[in-house]
C-alpha cells in the first residue's frame, strides 16, 4: 500500500543515516521560531519502486504551487541522491530524502502497526535502523529558500531487520584520510545497495525518473539504469509504467543530479506493507 492517499505515500525499506527524532531541533526564525522540529534522513536503494510515487507526488505538489510546475531558479525538490564523500561512503548513489515536521512529534509504530512508546524512542531509533515512512509533500518559500520539500508524518521500525547501529556522518568522510575504508552495509539487508547480480525491471517502473540518467561508476545499482532487469520474483514489479511528467516543468521529475532541500545533512528487498495508521504531521 504504497500510495496511502492522493497527498500521502508510503516509502518502504529505508536506513536512517540522521535521527532528529529522539532529539528535536528549536526553530530558531521565521514564524514558527522557538517551535520543536523533528527531522528524519533516511536512504533508499534506487530501484525502490516507491520512490517513482513519491516523485509523482512532489511534482503534483509543484504544480499546484504558485510556481504553477515551473521550479524557480534554485529551488530544490525532495528526492537527492548521495554522493560519494557522504555517510562514509556506504550509500553512494542510493536517493537520500529529508523528512521533517513542526506541528508534533510524528507517530512511531511497530512493522505490526502497534505504537511505541515514546519512552522506547532511544532503543529503537538510531543510525542505521531499517524504516517504513509515510510522507507527503509541501512548497516552500522563505528566507531565500523555495521548492518543494518532504514532510514527515509516521514511520513504523522494522525490528525485525535486526539492524545494526552505525557510526556514520552527514559530511566528509574522514577514514579515508587516514586510510581506513567505508563503513560495512547495515545487515539484514539481502540486496545490499551493491548487489553486483541485482538487476532492475525493464520499462523503468519508476514513473517519473530521468531517462537519461548515467551509471556513477563502481556502483552497480545507483540511478536508474533502463537496462536493468528485476530478479524473478520480486514483487516489487514495475509501478506506473505510464506516468508522464508535468507539463511546463523541466526540472520535474527525480533527478539524481538535482539539489537537495536546504534542511538535508545528508532498500532493503522487496517493500513490506506494514500497517501503521497516518499521523497528522505537516510541514
Amino acid at each position: 500500500m504504497p500510495q496511502f492517499d492522493e497527498k500521502h505515500v508510503k516509502i518502504c525499506g529505508g536506513f536512517i543515516v540522521w535521527d532528529g527524532i529522539t532529539q528535536p531541533e528549536i526553530v530558531q526564525q521565521g514564524t514558527k521560531a522557538g517551535s520543536q522540529k523533528w527531522t528524519m534522513k533516511a536512504v533508499f536503494e534506487p530501484s525502490n519502486p516507491d520512490l517513482g510515487l513519491y516523485d509523482q507526488l512532489a511534482n503534483k505538489c509543484l504544480m499546484e504551487s504558485k510556481w504553477r510546475g515551473q521550479l524557480p531558479q534554485g529551488g530544490r525538490m525532495p528526492i537527492g541522491q548521495v554522493g560519494p564523500d557522504e555517510f562514509n561512503g556506504m550509500f553512494t548513489g542510493w536517493v537520500v530524502i529529508s523528512f521533517k515536521t513542526t506541528l508534533k512529534a510524528p507517530d512511531v509504530y511497530d512493522e505490526n502497526g502497534a505504537p511505541i512508546d515514546a519512552m522506547a524512542f532511544n532503543q529503537v531509533i538510531f543510525t542505521g535502523q531499517k524504516v517504513d515512512v509515510l510522507a507527503h509533500c509541501y512548497d516552500y518559500d522563505a528566507a531565500g529558500n523555495k521548492g518543494v520539500s518532504a514532510g514527515l508524518d509516521a514511520f513504523a521500525v522494522i525490528q525485525s531487520a535486526q539492524a545494526q547501529r552505525l557510526q556514520i556522518g552527514g559530511g566528509v568522510n574522514t577514514a579515508s584520510a587516514f586510510g581506513g575504508g567505508g563503513a560495512q552495509q547495515p545487515q539484514g539487508n539481502p540486496q545490499g545497495g551493491n548487489n553486483q547480480n541485482y538487476q532492475q525491471p525493464q520499462g523503468n517502473p519508476q514513473g517519473g525518473n530521468n531517462q537519461n540518467y548515467q551509471q556513477p561508476q563502481g556502483n552497480p545499482q545507483g540511478g536508474n539504469n533502463q537496462n536493468y532487469q528485476q530478479p524473478q520474483g520480486n514483487p516489487q514489479g514495475g509501478n506506473n509504467q505510464n506516468y508522464q511528467q508535468p507539463r511546463g516543468n523541466p526540472q520535474g521529475g527525480y533527478n539524481p543530479n538535482g539539489q537537495q532541500d536546504p534542511n538535508q545533512n545528508g532498500y532493503n528487498g522487496p517493500a513490506q506493507a506494514h500497517n501503521f495508521l497516518p499521523g497528522q504531521g505537516g510541514q
